[in-house]
């Protein structure tokens, strides 16, 4: 299907009001899948809940991401300086899962799903062919997070090796073409 431009703004309205609070329920079926690409040009996916639309300064409109230090998606990213967020289709839901407990280092992810990881616009990341929205981000900051829990604990404590904030700006945004010029009528875009 045709991938065209889409309006950053209206995009963002969908997702605060669609995929954010989701998140904050931990719901498996609303949330991005994250893409990745190693220094060989390897894809990578994984399914990302903690996703956050933001204004990044003098920059433009981006994203941050919440990910555990020691992930593999986060030693891509850190590789590549860029990832591209993309937004299953209903029906993806299987996927979603799937692309959220299994890591990429240890089995192909794409591969096991049937996933197409095809070249972006700008970016070093690829999109999700499968995915009817895409944002392609080139990163901005990435800075640890330093928190305790209740128990006074230091968090990498509790959880490793502790998260990192990454945030990524938005360098290209598009969607197939059934969907792109319908805001905010969005039933088929995701399992809601």
């Amino acid at each position: 299907m045709k991938k065209v431009d889409i309006d950053v703004i209206d995009a963002f309205g969908w997702i605060v009001n669609n995929i954010i609070d989701a998140a904050v329920e931990r719901d498996p079926t609303k949330c991005f899948l994250l893409a990745s690409v190693d220094d060989q040009g390897k894809p990578n996916v994984k399914s990302e809940h903690m996703v956050a639309p933001c204004k990044a300064g003098p920059f433009g409109w981006g994203f941050y991401i919440l990910s555990m230090s020691d992930q593999y998606t986060t030693t891509l990213i850190d590789q590549s300086g860029d990832f591209t967020l993309n937004l299953p289709r209903l029906g993806m839901e299987d996927v979603v899962k799937y692309c959220g407990r299994v890591s990429g280092r240890e089995e192909d992810k794409l591969q096991a799903m049937n996933l197409s990881a095809i070249p972006s616009r700008i970016v070093s990341s690829p999109i999700i062919q499968e995915c009817c929205m895409h944002f392609e981000c080139e990163v901005n900051i990435v800075a640890p997070v330093l928190l305790e829990n209740t128990k006074g604990e230091d968090i990498k404590t509790v959880f490793g090796n502790g998260f990192d904030i990454i945030s990524g700006i938005i360098k290209a945004a598009y969607a197939d073409e059934d969907i792109a010029h319908s805001f905010p009528e969005r039933e088929i875009l995701h399992a809601l």
